[in-house]
């Protein structure tokens, strides 16, 4: 382009007056989507309510749950059952009898005292001893 060449404006007034209106239109949807997404957070937050109010809820349910059973399982007759590992079991009569009558005919094992181990092996350590110290003496003529 030579030097002399009048300049002509990039935009006419009316390309400028579209763009801005396309600009502030965009600018405005962003603008809408952000107060959107600002109140949906706020109501999500509502309905939620905190962490410690949740947590308090679910224990107070939770507590509800095991009393109406407890109770459920009383008038039904169920008895309550520890069973080896601790665990808790609501059964019925009949269930809980078997289990309490297997409990009793399993087999135990007898129990040594730890004083007869002890004497064994002592006594097993003084032959031990004898056996070297004869055989020492064989060795040794």
């Amino acid at each position: 382009m030579p030097a002399d060449a009048p300049a002509t404006p990039p935009l006419s007034p009316d390309e400028a007056s579209d763009a801005r209106e396309l600009f502030e239109s965009e600018l405005q949807a962003d603008h809408d989507e952000r107060v959107a997404k600002v109140a949906r957070r706020e109501a999500r937050a509502q309905r939620k309510g905190s962490t410690r109010e949740r947590e308090q809820r679910h224990a107070a349910l939770n507590a509800l749950k095991a009393q109406v059973q407890a109770d459920f399982y009383k008038k039904n007759g169920y008895k309550l059952y520890t069973d080896s590992t601790g665990r808790q079991h609501w059964l019925t009569p009949d269930e809980f009898a078997y289990r309490t009558a297997r409990r009793k005919n399993r087999r135990h094992r007898v129990v040594e005292p730890i004083i007869v181990d002890r004497t064994r092996n002592i006594l097993f350590t003084v032959g031990m001893v004898l056996v070297a110290i004869i055989l020492g003496f064989a060795l040794a003529r």
